[in-house]
């Protein structure tokens, strides 16, 4: 991780010093994804992480796919601080950007046009049991759960496969698709069976 840091950084000076400003843009971006996927060892971090791990990773996308979509925030006051697991909401990103707005691995159609993603936080009160927690510092909220929706106006798929997404199971042509899968699995083990990921979907929309 230290060799990778310091050649990036090294990238992102000489990128600097051509007045190259995209590049340095680039490269500060993903230095800011890698250090967040290997730094420390706790489970947990506040949200407000989460969303600048995101919008960086966001930077590098934007950079591959020029302004094909934009990008909203709305977290409801207070949610920022509140606490969950790290590395969940890039790989959900990702699945929006590549499969809504470029077509995807899957050969998808394209979005025509610009395309909107939102990132939205509030929290709910939900009548579930207590969730599990990974970490002993950390404080559950009975009776209260974090919702954190991402939602894309992109090319949209089967309900069908909105559905396998959650089980981790080949596509045609032998393509797997298990970021989001991962995340799901991940929510579960450290918190229960009874979170997780729902995923809604409708072809064109």
């Amino acid at each position: 991780p230290h060799f990778v840091a310091n050649t990036l950084h090294s990238i992102r000076l000489m990128a600097q010093a051509a007045r190259a400003e995209g590049i340095a843009g680039m490269t500060r971006d993903l230095m800011r994804v890698l250090s967040d996927s290997y730094s420390g060892a706790e489970r947990l971090t506040e949200l407000s992480r989460e969303i600048e791990n995101v919008t960086a990773y966001i930077g590098i996308m934007k950079v591959r796919f020029g302004e094909r979509f934009g990008v909203e925030f709305a977290l409801e006051p207070g949610t920022e601080a509140l606490l969950t697991l790290r590395m969940i909401l890039q790989p959900i990103v990702e699945n929006s950007i590549l499969h809504g707005f470029s077509g995807g691995k899957s050969g998808a159609p394209a979005r025509a046009g610009r395309g909107t993603l939102r990132v939205s936080a509030r929290v709910e009160a939900r009548a579930l049991p207590r969730a599990s927690c990974p970490e002993p510092w950390a404080e559950v909220v009975p009776g209260q759960v974090l919702l954190v929706e991402v939602r894309d106006d992109g090319a949209g798929i089967e309900p069908e496969r909105a559905a396998r997404l959650l089980v981790g199971k080949p596509e045609q042509g032998g393509l797997y698709r298990i970021g989001v899968n991962n995340v799901h699995r991940r929510i579960r083990l450290n918190h229960g069976e009874a979170y997780g990921l729902e995923v809604e979907s409708v072809p064109g929309e």
